[in-house]
């Protein structure tokens, strides 16, 4: 599978990586990790990585978060087009339990 990510998740990734902070040094290992997990085991990844979110079906495109638990929780949006591509387009760090209607603004 081959990852596309969208300017702005492409901007907070290289931050996180240019930090001298332990702790964004940490997340930013962990969001590599299970990108890399994504890319390599895309149909096998489900809970606690990966999960279908319900109610954010577009245009027959199943929405998914990757979950990446570190000292930050964050969720990084997804879906997968023509079986072949994974389009990262998007992120929230978590601060409570309902990501509510703030997480999508539909790209496509």
């Amino acid at each position: 599978m081959t990852l596309i990510y969208t300017k702005k998740l492409k901007k907070y990734i290289d931050k996180l990586s240019s930090s001298s902070k332990r702790e964004d040094k940490i997340t930013v290992a962990e969001i590599f990790r299970i990108l890399d997990l994504l890319e390599n085991k895309v149909y096998l990844l489900g809970y606690p990585y990966s999960k279908i979110l319900s109610g954010y079906k577009y245009k027959s495109i199943n929405l998914r978060e990757l979950r990446i638990e570190s000292n930050v929780p964050i969720r990084i949006f997804y879906f997968i087009k023509n079986n072949k591509v994974i389009v990262l387009f998007d992120y929230k760090i978590k601060k409570s339990r309902k990501l509510g209607d703030t997480i999508l603004k539909p790209i496509f």
